[in-house]
């Protein structure tokens, strides 16, 4: 989940079918992995979680170019709310 909630709060090209198919994707991995369906060797070395998310990123990244990107005015809806609360949060430290 970790890619999907950055990429949705910094990345205004991420879609909403980007973020399923990654939510999707790095679980997958993780729970074949966990329950060694996937070969170990894949670990390298590591928790289940390094292939998850490397997987989980490459698929939000892949989908969301080859998806319609969002609307310009949902793009602004959001990203000017946390920009105003960012804003107003400065300016009273």
């Amino acid at each position: 989940l970790y890619p999907t909630t950055i990429a949705a709060l910094y990345w205004r090209r991420a879609t909403k079918w980007g973020a399923i198919s990654s939510v999707i994707a790095g679980e997958t991995v993780a729970v074949l992995l966990i329950y060694k369906i996937l070969p170990g060797f894949l670990l390298i070395g590591s928790l289940p979680i390094l292939p998850s998310l490397i997987v989980a990123t490459s698929t939000l990244v892949v989908v969301s170019y080859l998806t319609t990107p969002p609307s310009p005015k949902r793009i602004a809806k959001f990203f000017d709310l946390f920009d105003s609360v960012f804003q107003s949060s400065d300016e009273t430290n």
